[in-house]
């Protein structure tokens, strides 16, 4: 295992949970792991 020293933290006010990065993220999830975006719904439906 790596060990990170953490010197500098930044916090950023991205809203994560919006209908919009919810779909942006499932979609990068699905073309990561080689998925059609249907099988990525219906993982977390």
């Amino acid at each position: 295992m790596n060990e990170f020293s953490w010197n500098i933290v930044s916090f950023v006010g991205d809203d994560w949970d919006s209908a919009s990065k919810v779909k942006m993220l499932n979609e990068e999830d699905a073309k990561f792991n080689k998925i059609d975006i249907k099988e990525v719904e219906n993982i977390i439906a």
